[in-house]
């Protein structure tokens, strides 16, 4: 079970703790096409009393847990009560082609990280989020049951020492030049160790991971919530860093993930953005319901294609308390921005405002 997508590249990002041993958090292998079934019979077209219904396309990511917010719009009837006519969200299969669908106006609105949107504008695409979905990093370090002996746990407490145990390690972060691959350098290289202290050997998330820590292939796996607890549940595993508490700043306090749409849809259909962020405050309060928690369970297996298991509750909950913030902080979008130039993603000359890439309304005062 996979919470969120993983990236193929730093571009391809999708899209996202408390102490992990306590909650246990949130990319695409992707293809590039639009898959045109249904995710939801509710929510057709029409008008939201005098309002007249906006005509709306999205694309979405099946399987992860933080790209179920578009396909719960659609199946709870979100979107059509707030004056958005979506026929379909469309399940996409790799972050490029997310980017692809948002840029040419196939889709208005899709999931996809901060750091993916500001690269991607390095190209003059012209996109931005406008509302935010994953404040925190989605990866969680998870040790082999032999390996667990000699790492220290963070816990908020020395990240340094976690990471200078972990020294020639082999780590299945979805291979070099991934995403995870990025933030893992970056991680060994803020605790003063070179970047090439790990070998990234690229697997399949579930169960090849499972089989890989158990076989002893792996070391370690940068994973999120889902395949972090079933890691520990079916292979022993044990978390010992968890980047959404423990690490350096600039990744502890980094803005992830919203939902983008490009300049020039908001140009050409001008309420849509208000219309889609009061969607969205409907999905928050639903998730974050406990009442919600049987009917998110059976969106999350029977629309959204995540595979079920004795975890996938544990999972949902701790998720839906933390997704869909209201706002963005200055310095998340600062440090994510800065990043970007410090691992060499986008030229250390880049002009990269906040306002190019978030909507400045979600970016709190302080």
């Amino acid at each position: 079970m996979s919470l969120h997508t993983e990236p193929d590249t730093a571009l391809d990002t999708p899209p996202p703790a408390r102490r992990v041993w306590r909650r246990l958090a949130v990319g695409a292998t992707l293809a590039l096409a639009l898959v045109t079934t249904a995710c939801g019979s509710s929510g057709g077209s029409g008008t939201t009393g005098q309002q007249q219904a906006i005509p709306m396309s999205a694309a979405g990511v099946k399987g992860s847990i933080p790209g179920m917010p578009l396909f719960i719009a659609k199946e709870k009837g979100f979107f059509a009560k707030n004056g958005l006519d979506v026929s379909d969200v469309v399940d996409l299969k790799a972050g490029a082609a997310l980017i692809s669908a948002v840029s040419s106006g196939s889709a208005d609105v899709i999931p996809y990280t901060l750091a993916g949107t500001a690269v991607a504008n390095q190209t003059g695409v012209g996109l931005q989020v406008v509302v935010p979905a994953e404040a925190r990093l989605p990866y969680v370090l998870v040790v082999s049951p032999q390996k667990a002996a000699s790492v220290p746990k963070a816990a908020g407490g020395d990240w340094k020492a976690t990471m200078a145990a972990l020294k020639g390690v082999n780590i299945a972060a979805s291979g070099p030049g991934s995403a995870p691959d990025i933030t893992l350098k970056s991680l060994y290289n803020s605790a003063g160790l070179p970047t090439d202290s790990f070998t990234n050997i690229k697997i399949a998330h579930g169960g090849p991971e499972v089989a890989a820590v158990q076989s002893g292939q792996v070391d370690a796996v940068l994973a999120d919530l889902g395949a972090a607890l079933d890691l520990q549940r079916l292979a022993g595993g044990v978390p010992v860093l968890d980047l959404a508490s423990d690490g350096p700043e600039a990744l502890v306090k980094q803005a992830y993930s919203g939902f983008v749409t490009s300049k020039s849809t908001m140009d050409k259909k001008p309420e849509l953005k208000e219309r889609f962020k009061a969607t969205m405050a409907d999905v928050r309060s639903f998730i974050r319901d406990p009442a919600n928690l049987p009917e998110l369970h059976r969106i999350a297996v029977q629309v959204c294609a995540i595979q079920d298991s004795a975890t996938l509750d544990d999972a949902l909950k701790e998720w839906s308390q933390h997704s869909i913030p209201d706002t963005f902080t200055p310095e998340q979008v600062q440090n994510t921005l800065k990043f970007l130039k410090d691992t060499g993603q986008v030229p250390p000359t880049a002009t990269i405002t906040p306002n190019d890439v978030v909507d400045p309304t979600i970016i709190s005062a302080s």
